[in-house]
C-alpha cells in the first residue's frame, strides 16, 4: 500500500513539471526491483533494458534507469562476439506509472547473413584475444573492438571485445553514471564491415551500463 501511495504521489511530481523520477535497479531474470529516485537535468525518460547472452555469454538480465529520450530512437542492440556468443538488447522508455506495468520483451535475432564479414574474438584479464572471421546478420553493418579496463566491486579487470555489430551498439546513446566505472579505454571504435572507416566514440551505452556488474560473475565462462 505505500508503495503505490509513493509511486502515485512521485507520478504527481511529474505531472507538475517537476524532475523526473524513475525506478532504479538491475539483476538476474525479468524484473527488478529498485529505489524511486530524481533523475539527472537531461535524462527525461525512465528506461528498462533487457539484455539476452548466447553461447559461453549465456545470460539474462534487467536493468531500470533514466534515459535520455534519445536513446529511445535506436532502442535494438546486437553484438555477435563470435565463438563467445552473441548479446542483444532491447530498450523500453516510459513514464511515470506506465513504468510500473511494462514486462519487458526481446525480439527474435534476425540471423540471416547480410554478406558482411568482422573479426571477432572476446577475452576477459587480457588485451589480447585470438581472431576468428565470422559472418555479420541482420542489421550488423558494423565491425567493432573495444578493450580497456573497467572496475567490478574493487576490482579492475582487463577486457577486449571484437565483432559484428548494428548501428544502435555503435552509437553514444546516453551519458550516465553507469559509464563512470570504465577506466582506462584502450581502443572504443566501429568501422563499417565493408572496411570503410567509420570511428564512433562511446560505444557501447546500454550494453556496458547492463552487463559491467555481471561479468565477474559469468564471463570467465567464455574465456577462449
Amino acid at each position: 500500500m505505500q508503495t503505490s501511495l509513493n509511486i502515485c504521489l512521485l507520478a504527481a511530481v511529474v505531472d507538475l513539471g517537476m524532475s523526473l523520477i524513475c525506478e532504479i535497479c538491475g539483476g538476474f531474470g525479468n524484473t527488478c526491483k529498485g529505489s524511486l529516485q530524481f533523475c539527472p537535468p537531461g535524462q527525461d525518460k525512465c528506461g528498462i533494458t533487457l539484455l539476452e547472452g548466447t553461447g559461453a555469454l549465456e545470460v539474462r538480465s534487467i536493468a531500470k534507469m533514466c534515459v535520455r529520450s534519445n536513446a529511445c530512437d535506436e532502442p535494438f542492440t546486437s553484438i555477435n562476439l563470435g565463438r563467445a556468443g552473441e548479446v542483444w538488447t532491447q530498450l523500453t522508455c516510459c513514464m511515470g506509472n506506465e513504468c510500473q506495468g511494462i514486462i519487458p520483451t526481446l525480439p527474435p535475432l534476425n540471423t540471416t547473413p547480410n554478406g558482411k564479414q568482422c573479426p571477432a574474438c572476446y577475452a576477459l584479464r587480457s588485451l589480447e584475444c585470438k581472431e576468428e572471421i565470422i559472418e555479420c546478420t541482420g542489421d550488423q553493418f558494423y565491425c567493432l573492438e573495444r578493450s580497456g579496463s573497467i572496475t567490478v566491486g574493487g576490482t579492475n579487470v582487463m577486457i577486449i571485445l571484437k565483432g559484428c555489430a548494428n548501428n544502435a551498439s555503435c552509437n553514444d546513446m546516453h551519458e550516465n553514471s553507469f559509464l563512470d566505472g570504465i577506466h582506462n579505454i584502450v581502443k572504443a571504435n566501429c568501422t563499417l564491415a565493408s572496411g570503410v572507416a567509420s570511428i564512433v566514440p562511446g560505444v557501447f551505452g546500454l550494453f556496458v551500463q547492463t552487463v559491467a556488474g555481471l561479468l565477474l560473475d559469468w564471463f570467465p565462462r567464455a574465456q577462449i
